[in-house]
């Protein structure tokens, strides 16, 4: 009798504890899926007004560490860190670059800005020319950043060039945009091809002497194997470098187009106004030129 009884309840018992552990291990799941998401992972795409473009000492989007290159959304707020700032903000500075064209800039060269909380506004026109370079700069700057920075080296006599888009026909190209602002003169002119993952150089090269008469803009022709992205180097004819920049050359069938949207980056830099440094601008149309050549067939 009494074992008849002690069957049921000792089924019923068993029930409850697997009904209790799988709630045990459902709960521990759910815990560790939500531990594991992203701190923004509230913000969706749609979202995305800019991205960190320099940045150091510690800075917090929504209470949330930032990192350089890493993507900022609408309605966030940027403050830099409180222990930071308490300790030794002497090297605090961000610079976020965003969609809408603005660029905001908080740093210890201007103690009160520290102060000011950078206040992220919804994009009115998400899919404005703008909003296409700073997306598409921001996939690449945010995987290695410092690779689209140049490189100032002390005492180089530097000549102001300006990245470019340019035709690549019958085994020739023709840099004059790249020497509207060099002086006339006779210079020795180095180009390198870059993998089109990356901005690290191949081993091959081409050098060509370049007799640079600007009233004529004339002498600045050049042969090369192939389109693609390449690093413009100028150097004196005793080989010293005078700048560098980096020019995408085009077939003549996609060149209308590249040049258009590239026309759209330069306009970005235009608008940031003369304080900002060439480094900056270099850097923002040296990953928007990668991009280019990533998602341009003629330029293969």
């Amino acid at each position: 009798m009494i074992a008849r009884l002690a069957i049921p309840l000792i089924k019923g018992l068993g029930k409850l504890l697997a009904q209790s552990a799988a709630a045990s291990l459902l709960l521990f799941w759910l815990s560790s899926v939500l531990a594991a998401q992203p701190e923004n992972s509230s913000h969706s795409d749609a979202s995305v007004v800019g991205y960190v473009f320099k940045m150091t000492g510690e800075w917090l989007q929504d209470g949330s560490p930032l990192k350089q290159g890493e993507r900022v959304f609408a309605g966030a707020r940027i403050t830099v860190s409180p222990d930071a700032l308490a300790q030794d903000p002497s090297d605090a500075e961000i610079i976020v670059h965003l969609a809408s064209g603005q660029r905001e800039e908080r740093s210890a060269k201007n103690p009160g800005s520290l102060s000011e909380p950078i206040e992220l506004e919804l994009l009115k026109t998400p899919d404005s020319g703008f909003a296409k370079v700073v997306n598409a700069v921001q996939s690449l700057f945010v995987k290695q950043p410092e690779r689209y920075i140049p490189v100032m080296t002390r005492g180089q006599r530097s000549q102001t060039l300006q990245e470019a888009v340019v035709t690549f026909q019958n085994g020739t190209t023709n840099l004059t945009s790249l020497f509207e602002s060099v002086p006339q003169g006779k210079y020795l002119v180095r180009l390198r091809a870059l993998s089109v993952e990356g901005a690290s150089a191949t081993s091959l090269s081409n050098k060509a002497n370049v007799d640079w008469n600007p009233s004529a803009k004339s002498g600045a022709k050049i042969s090369l194997a192939a389109p693609g992205l390449y690093r413009v180097s100028i150097l004196d004819l005793e080989e010293r470098p005078l700048g560098s920049a980096w020019v995408l050359l085009c077939k003549p069938e996609g060149f209308q187009a590249a040049e258009k949207a590239f026309g759209e980056a330069l306009e970005l830099t235009k608008k940031w106004g003369a304080g900002v440094s060439d480094e900056e601008r270099h850097a923002l149309l040296r990953a928007y030129l990668e991009y280019l050549a990533n998602n341009t067939r003629s330029a293969q």
